[in-house]
């Protein structure tokens, strides 16, 4: 049977692909748009449209999109496989014993939160704001914070699994 801590770890990391992560605005007012993990809605002067991550990688192999966002591209792409594995494992832990395993899924997702910040840097600059628009990271701290609860919870599992009784005490 399945402990509702592990559902729970479960819910947390997949939700993260369904919050929006940022908020952002193209230039000078070109265009606005909301990202999430695996995709992106954009609405500009030129039309409104969806962007999937495949796309965007397809754009930048083309070679439409060059330069830093292409490094954004590459850095966000980064964060999505960091947050894809840390989802997988968890859900491994949730057949078996793993208490390390969670733990590891945290940092995994922690490094993810860091990789979609490093793309809203190189994209924006270093406060998120720069000639090439704005960006509001929205859903980062909640990945963060994923992240250290799953740590803080693999420390809880790994106290809580031994079976610490007292010694017996030899008497003389």
């Amino acid at each position: 049977m399945i402990e509702k801590k592990s559902i729970f770890r479960l819910l947390l990391t997949a939700i993260l692909f369904f919050v929006p992560i940022n908020i952002y605005m193209i230039g000078n007012g070109i265009g606005t748009g909301i990202q999430w993990v695996l995709f992106r809605y954009q609405q500009t002067v030129y039309g409104n449209t969806l962007f999937t991550l495949d796309m965007d990688l397809g754009y930048v192999v083309g070679g439409v999109i060059t330069g830093k966002s292409a490094l954004s591209t590459a850095a966000w792409l980064a964060g999505v496989l960091l947050l894809v594995a840390a989802l997988v494992i968890v859900l491994i832990t949730m057949y078996g014993k793993g208490g390390v395993r969670v733990g590891h899924a945290g940092y995994l997702a922690i490094s993810a939160a860091l990789a979609f910040l490093a793309a809203d840097m190189l994209q924006y600059g270093l406060i998120f704001s720069g000639p090439a628009g704005f960006a509001i990271p929205v859903g980062i701290p909640l990945v963060l914070f994923s992240g250290w609860w799953l740590i803080n919870e693999a420390d809880g599992m790994e106290t809580g699994e031994l079976d610490l009784e007292e010694p017996a005490s030899i008497e003389d």
